[in-house]
């Protein structure tokens, strides 16, 4: 099994939200929605992830290099 950080950066934009019972929101990506799926999906991550406030991209390869860990950036 390989452990590595995948990261992405884009944006919440306003808009209707589901309301089905969990946080939800509305993303765009720099590369637009269809690339950005499929390069998230190409690397067959698990079906959660973070959302984080500010562009922290820069951060999180800095601690992945830090830990010795692979990070793959898609966006």
């Amino acid at each position: 099994m390989t452990v590595a950080f995948l990261v992405a950066e884009g944006e919440s934009v306003p808009g209707p939200i589901l309301k089905i019972g969990n946080t939800n929101s509305r993303y765009r990506f720099p590369i637009g929605a269809r690339a950005f799926v499929k390069g998230w999906n190409s690397h067959g991550p698990a079906h959660h992830c973070a959302v984080g406030i500010g562009h922290l991209s820069s951060k999180i390869e800095k601690l992945g290099k830090l830990l010795s860990m692979e990070t793959i950036k898609v966006c």
